[in-house]
């Protein structure tokens, strides 16, 4: 399944940096006209910028998509290397339920509880 365009649609973007763990993150949140309540596709990716701990695999930073069509059926793709040598990147669809999609949802709600904290952190100012 092709991924939506998102063109016109509202795009929220971010690039943000932590201390503990010691990673950097670049986002970009899309809000559909029909559906404003919702991000309706998630595009990102995390980098470790640190060691990483012995025995403890490293993040994978390629980069990912969430696309939530209905509120139901939630999509996560990961970009894959090209492989014709052109510029960019193929979408391979994430198994659902399998470890990779698994695997992204705490990153999916870190990310998510990092931008609303970095927004009231906006507001507050």
């Amino acid at each position: 399944m092709a991924i939506p365009s998102v063109q016109g649609w509202e795009r929220i973007a971010g690039d943000l940096e932590f201390a503990s763990p010691r990673v950097a993150v670049q986002y970009e949140f899309y809000i559909h006209p029909a559906r404003p309540a919702a991000y309706e596709v998630v595009r990102y990716r995390v980098t470790d910028l640190g060691p990483v701990r012995k025995h403890k695999p490293r993040y994978p930073t390629t980069e990912k998509l969430q696309w939530d069509r209905d509120g139901r059926d939630v999509r996560r793709f990961e970009c894959v290397v090209n492989a014709a040598g052109g510029a960019g990147c193929a979408w391979q669809e994430m198994e659902k339920g399998g470890a990779d999609y698994l695997r992204e949802v705490p990153v999916l709600l870190w990310l998510y509880g990092a931008h609303h904290k970095m927004m009231q952190d906006r507001a507050a100012r």
